[in-house]
């Protein structure tokens, strides 16, 4: 049957057919919908389309239209929509081409650009046309409404299930159910016996890296479960080895390149949403099933693009009218939780400085050193003390042969007593090798040591010693 909306410019385009299940068990399982969304080809026969003028797109078989992120076929659609190439899209359902209005909008915007009509079984619509608009508009809305809907009933389901103890979920390998729904053991003896044999190495060997070489060794493979439930038989991986992976991913051997691989064997994969304008939640799916969901700081350019850009320049102009030096006001900040445009933990000083110009506020008295505790000595105070280059400091820093911890400001701070004072001189006469000033270094009973030095004198090999 034709339609009036039909025209000769219409018909000189394609007529396009899309195609689309949600789940590869509905493309198996739901073979009548399959043939009724390919029987669209007659439609578009009957509203006067040639059959060679017809293509049907259905690479999206198996894909949910909740996201157009994996949909080649809907963004197939979408380019030959945008070059004039097709004069009607059918589909058995408006929710066919998507389930959600944010993408289902910007394809109505553009088949009414380029004067393209949309069918589905209940009508021909032209969406440049007031009217045509609001029917898809319409069914656009109930679908993603009942996109909702499905979640919600499918949610309450699982929970009613859960609270009667009713609820099966996936079992670990080894076990699985009998035809009441008892769970017991898999009564694959080769399962069983492999099974056994991991639990009494592990009982000899006393590690789960031990008993993964040993099953390797011997070329003995382990049972898993796919993605839908069936047996199959792997190799030990580095799955087996989860209590090492702190050492490995600290020891300074590993380079990051084999970081990466060994990231690569342990994920399956990575979401990255982003929410506000400088926050991202990354949701990592490991191999394993389990997932671990974080909050990242994105850089953004400026302050004003951080979610509490503006709470933070009030705060920041109200200290720096009051008074209060640059450094000191980003410790301030940091403690209350701002933080920079392009640092994700703090807020830096050059960030308030900038702030405070373009507010044209002066400076009225500022420090020329970090304030600090009359205990401690800062690395000029200490070049001074010693009458030793203050630059010889931070290259022993830099180059690791005297060890401390920066101080939240930033700065480097030497306790002002004789014996670091001394063994900083040894370190400069070359009598010691290495000085390790660092904060805290517990012992095994959890105290804090005294800094450290590790001798290199010429007459005699280098060991350790305490001050």
């Amino acid at each position: 049957m034709k339609s009036e909306l039909v025209t000769p410019s219409h018909l000189a385009r394609k007529a396009v057919v899309y195609i689309r299940q949600s789940t590869p068990h509905q493309v198996v399982s739901n073979q009548e919908s399959l043939r009724l969304q390919y029987a669209l080809r007659q439609r578009a026969r009957e509203l006067g389309w040639r059959e060679a003028a017809i293509d049907v797109i259905d690479a999206d078989l198996g894909l949910s239209g909740a996201s157009i992120a994996q949909r080649n076929g809907f963004k197939e659609l979408v380019g030959r929509v945008g070059l004039s190439e097709v004069g009607l899209i059918l589909s058995i359902d408006v929710t066919r081409l998507a389930r959600n209005c944010t993408d289902c909008y910007p394809l109505l915007d553009i088949c009414g650009l380029r004067g393209c009509l949309i069918a589905d079984r209940d009508g021909v619509y032209d969406p440049g046309t007031p009217n045509g608009r609001l029917l898809l508009g319409l069914k656009g809305s109930i679908s993603e409404l009942e996109l909702h809907t499905i979640r919600s009933r499918l949610t309450a389901g699982l929970l009613a299930k859960a609270e009667r103890g009713e609820l099966a979920v996936m079992l670990p390998i080894g076990l699985m159910r009998d035809p009441s729904g008892v769970v017991v053991k898999d009564p694959d003896m080769a399962v069983q016996g492999r099974l056994g044999l991991v639990f009494q190495l592990f009982l000899q060997l006393r590690s789960v890296a031990k008993v993964m070489r040993a099953l390797n060794e011997r070329d003995l493979e382990l049972p898993r479960r796919d993605r839908y439930g069936d047996l199959c038989w792997t190799r030990a991986t580095l799955a087996a080895v989860a209590d090492r992976l702190p050492q490995i991913w600290g020891d300074e051997t590993i380079s990051d390149a084999h970081r990466k691989a060994l990231l690569r064997c342990l994920i399956e994969k990575v979401v990255l949403d982003r929410g506000e304008r400088d926050l991202a939640l990354a949701r990592i799916v490991w191999r394993g099933g389990a997932v671990t969901e974080l909050e990242v700081k994105m850089s953004v350019n400026s302050v004003t693009r951080l979610t509490r850009g503006t709470e933070m320049r009030e705060r920041l102009l109200t200290l720096a009218r009051d008074g209060v030096p640059d450094d000191k006001i980003a410790t301030i900040l940091t403690r209350e939780g701002h933080r920079s445009p392009r640092c994700a933990d703090k807020v830096l000083p050059i960030t308030v400085g900038r702030l405070r110009r373009a507010a044209a506020i002066k400076v009225t008295a500022q420090r020329s050193r970090w304030e600090h505790d009359d205990s401690y000595l800062s690395p000029p105070e200490l070049a001074r003390r010693l009458e030793i280059p203050v630059n010889w400091l931070y290259v022993q820093i830099r180059t690791k042969r005297l060890l401390i911890d920066r101080q939240p400001s930033g700065a480097y701070l030497f306790p002002n007593t004789p014996s670091v004072l001394h063994a900083i001189g040894d370190l400069r006469n070359h009598v010691i090798a290495q000085l390790d000033l660092r904060i805290c270094q517990p012992n095994k009973e959890g105290q804090c040591m005294t800094p450290s030095l590790i001798c290199g004198h010429s007459k005699r090999p280098s060991r350790p010693r305490r001050l």
